[in-house]
């Protein structure tokens, strides 16, 4: 009689089937640098100087200044700020960054790579 009444309780006690599906960790932080990414090309986007067509006669442009202001500087320090900051995150947390975003981040000075530019 004994017997049965621990196996049976032995029955109710058993744990739950384990999940095998990889749960994410530091979610938080994946947001942050998907953040960060988009934020860098943007800012690198937007500071991309769009080719103006030059006037055909070179004899004016030399014998005046030209009026116009200088180009804006660019921002591509904010752009760098914000890859090393992912990167800075990623070592911090261990994280590894996929090989498509490592390939477009310059791994000398962290600007980003647009390709055709």
């Amino acid at each position: 009689l004994r017997s049965t009444v621990t196996s049976h309780h032995h029955h109710i006690i058993m744990a739950k089937k384990k999940d095998n599906a990889p749960r994410l960790t530091n979610v938080d932080a994946y947001k942050r640098m998907n953040f960060l990414y988009q934020a860098a090309h943007l800012v690198h986007a937007s500071s991309t100087p769009t080719p103006t067509p030059t006037p055909s006669s070179s004899s004016s442009s030399l014998s005046s200044p030209p009026s116009a202001a200088p180009p804006p500087l660019l921002p591509s320090g904010l752009s760098r700020y914000y890859t090393t900051t992912m990167k800075a995150i990623s070592k911090k947390l261990v994280i590894r960054l996929s090989p498509e975003i490592k390939r477009t981040i310059c791994k000398g000075c962290s600007q980003v790579l647009v390709p055709c530019v």
